[in-house]
């Protein structure tokens, strides 16, 4: 028998650099592999580095997305608005619309992203 696992250290999950993405690491925390989640994703984004960095334009078929503003400053594009975001803002990305976000200035951007799967 196993032992199901609910918990997930961050010092655990190993970083990657999404697809359209610069400057920025992703640490999956919370998913199908780590804990057995089914439909919904939950990572912690970081952009550091050089002024600037996030994510060019895209969008995910049949996924929404939610981010959460923890550290530092974005400009936030979707559905063709823009918005300024600080720590405590948080922003909605609906499936299948070109988002994109970008870090403002040169604090890093510690940004909370949950991901859920849209049924069809």
């Amino acid at each position: 028998m196993t032992t199901a696992k609910y918990f997930v250290r961050q010092s655990e999950v190993q970083g990657t650099t999404p697809e359209k993405h610069a400057g920025t690491v992703n640490l999956r925390l919370i998913t199908t592999e780590t804990v057995g989640a089914q439909g919904l994703e939950v990572a912690l984004g970081i952009v550091a580095g050089p002024h600037g960095g996030g994510s060019l334009p895209h969008r995910h078929a049949a996924i929404e997305q939610a981010n959460y503003i923890l550290e530092g400053r974005a400009s936030a594009e979707v559905g063709g608005q823009v918005q300024e975001l600080g720590p405590g803002d948080m922003c909605y990305f609906p499936p299948d619309v070109d988002h994109s976000m970008t870090r403002i200035g040169s604090e890093p951007l510690k940004v909370l992203v949950i991901y859920s799967r849209v049924a069809k």
